[in-house]
């Protein structure tokens, strides 16, 4: 019996995004994807550091978001952000896929207009005050165009 779902946003032009659950009809936990090609802006010989800032950058602004939603555990979130840092280079698009899993404070509908809202608000913020603003990459949808 299947009783994932998974809901497509369209918070930013230049990545892919949504969030979905593997038990929708007990819903513990969530988890939102952001997904795009990353064209590095610097050029470094190591990316562990560039890498781990974006990911620390993520994961602060994930924290201080969470502190004022009553839909989330505050204290309880898990940032996955995947970059092979052995392929990049300045002036080649990489992929970048994070996933960030987020912990329910009760019962919820996964697709309630209230719940699909502050989850699109708490990913907008993510990208558009954490991603983009790190500006050792520049950021697109696809890797062609």
């Amino acid at each position: 019996m299947k009783s994932g779902k998974y809901i497509d946003l369209d918070v930013n032009d230049n990545f892919k995004c949504g969030y979905g659950t593997v038990d929708s009809k007990n819903l513990k936990s969530i988890y939102t994807k952001i997904s795009c090609w990353i064209v590095p802006t610097i050029s470094t010989e190591n990316w562990s550091p560039v890498i781990g800032g974006l990911k620390r950058k993520i994961s602060s602004k994930i924290n201080e978001s969470l502190k004022s939603n009553p839909n989330f555990k505050h204290d309880r979130y898990i940032v996955d952000l995947d970059i092979r840092a052995s392929g990049l280079e300045r002036g080649k698009k990489s992929y970048m896929n994070c996933e960030i899993t987020l912990f329910t404070n009760g019962s919820h509908e996964i697709k309630e207009d209230p719940f699909k809202g502050n989850i699109s608000n708490l990913i907008s913020s993510v990208i558009d005050e954490s991603v983009v603003k790190y500006d050792k990459f520049s950021y697109h949808k696809n890797k062609r165009g």
